[in-house]
């Protein structure tokens, strides 16, 4: 009961809660159905279902769909109370509703259109969320997370990890109905998943036998986390857009947020198990797509010369790496190129026209046998440099290459040559690195532009009106010492009229 007042409360809460008006345009969702059909070991029933129901769902009218929201919620509710009565028995049904719930409340799209039916709309979202959220939250913490994989169903660890993910998935895929205290936990949620993945992995797969099976569902539990980081991504961007994260530097408009600096690594952490399973390319969302090419072996000097080329006409992206002669080189087993909307930096879409630095990075990364990356600093030959082709048309305001520097936490252009080259009468901003990391483009050209610079002009100016005040305190008390003084000897004049005829 106390529950379910709490609830109530926080439903007329949201419908209080102000929501910015949101112009950027923020691509996010995914092909359910065809995800589903990509996916290579067994798939959970619940998850069969829902992907039957949800294409009748989409059919439905908006207030149709709240009606079949409710209902789900409130068979989520019922199950709820039964988990007191025995944990275990009734943790699955509990998720496999929720789950619904949570992929249903997706296809609940706000009209940006009409900015009074859209505040309406997300202020709905957030509380039927808010309700869904109350019912599982608890089992989200690190700790119980792990014991639920290789506890539920000691006999299906495997059942009971998708049925962890397939939940994470489908809640962080409603980046437009969390509000910060429940995204913290899914960003938590996450983090944990990743770290925790060398300790219930091997319990996982220890069921299986077959050696095939085993990498078929670690390629589907990657995909899977992958998914699940690209919609954290969202998250982070619609509660900058919400006012909730601050632009650490107006020049740049890098953010200052924790949050987004683990989803980043996070991101590239999980990325890096894709190596194990050979060449191919991940088209995962409309915000992220990279590739895998691994070394054939027997790489001679005479392959050097050969180009690994990919172009995202959807991104205004074109991608060239000599992959054989960086493999050869560092003795490498893979390297990967990942192509994402990045969670460090504002989404604000006037960035791209007026300045700033765009979103859309381009992630080179060279991995070792043990599936560890390759520091790449420096490559001395010209002409086997990686390059970054940016469409000048999708981001008119931009003239200079850039790079992520993770330890510093800063953007800068040191070791990235910036050029211009035209394809079929279409001009590109050039970027040649001589190291590997994370590139993207600003409008501006210094080097080094941290988020500590902004902080740092603040910092000079203070100092300087200090020293000013000072100045004044320190002139102010001399003046008015001459002033005593004066004073002083005007009546000692007076005192003593005929001080010259005074003898001793």
């Amino acid at each position: 009961m106390k529950k379910l007042f709490a609830i109530l409360i926080l439903f007329s809460i949201y419908s209080t809660i102000k929501i910015p008006f949101i112009e950027v345009d923020i691509e996010w969702g995914f092909d359910f159905n065809g995800f589903i059909k990509n996916l290579k070991s067994s798939i959970p029933t619940h998850i069969q279902n829902i992907q039957k129901k949800l294409e009748e769902f989409k059919t439905y009218a908006n207030e149709k769909k709240d009606e079949a929201i409710k209902k789900v919620t409130d068979e989520a509710k019922a199950e709820y109370e039964k988990i007191k009565e025995d944990p275990i028995e009734y943790f699955k049904p509990i998720v496999e509703k929720a789950t619904e719930a949570a992929n249903y409340l997706q296809q609940k799209v706000c009209d940006a259109i009409n900015k009074e039916q859209y505040e309406e709309c997300r202020n709905s979202k957030r509380a039927m969320f808010a309700q869904l959220f109350g019912y599982v939250k608890e089992n989200f913490q690190c700790s119980k997370i792990v014991q639920i994989i290789t506890n539920v169903d000691k006999q299906n660890m495997e059942q009971n990890l998708k049925y962890i993910l397939f939940l994470i998935s489908a809640m962080t895929g409603n980046p437009d109905s969390i509000v910060r205290t429940e995204a913290q936990v899914m960003y938590d949620t996450m983090n944990c998943l990743e770290e925790k993945f060398n300790e219930y992995w091997p319990k996982v797969q220890a069921e299986l036998t077959d050696e095939k099976k085993r990498i078929a569902l670690k390629q589907d539990i990657t995909d899977l986390m992958v998914q699940s980081y690209s919609n954290l991504i969202n998250m982070i961007h619609f509660e900058e857009l919400d006012g909730l994260i601050q632009k650490a530097n107006d020049k740049t408009g890098l953010i200052s947020d924790e949050n987004a600096k683990k989803i980043h690594q996070g991101l590239f952490k999980v990325l890096s198990k894709l190596n194990e399973f050979g060449n191919k390319f991940y088209n995962y969302t409309a915000n992220l797509a990279l590739e895998v090419y691994c070394n054939p072996g027997n790489l001679e000097v005479g392959g050097d010369a050969d180009v690994l080329f990919k172009s995202l006409d959807e991104k205004g992206i074109k991608i060239e790496i000599h992959a054989n002669y960086l493999l050869r080189l560092y003795n490498a087993s893979s390297i990967q190129y990942v192509v994402f909307d990045s969670p460090l930096v504002s989404v604000n879409g006037s960035r791209v026209t007026e300045g700033g630095t765009a979103n859309t990075f381009v992630g080179i990364t060279v991995y070792d046998k043990e599936g560890k990356e390759v520091l790449v600093k420096n490559i001395d030959v010209k002409d086997f440099k990686p390059i970054i082709y940016y469409k000048k048309k999708l981001y008119n305001s931009m003239k200079t290459c850039l790079f992520y520097n993770e330890e510093k936490d800063q953007l800068e252009n040191t070791g990235v040559e910036t050029d211009t080259k035209t394809f079929d009468g279409e001009e590109y901003i050039k970027c040649i690195p001589e190291h590997l990391t994370s590139f993207t483009v600003g409008s501006y050209k210094k080097a080094d532009v941290s988020p500590s610079s902004s902080n740092a002009g603040t910092i000079v100016l203070v100092i300087v009106l200090i020293l000013i005040a000072l100045a004044l305190l320190v002139g102010g008390y001399i003046f008015y010492r001459k002033k005593i003084n004066s004073v002083d000897n005007s009546q000692l004049e007076q005192a003593f009229v005929n001080k010259n005829g005074l003898t001793a």
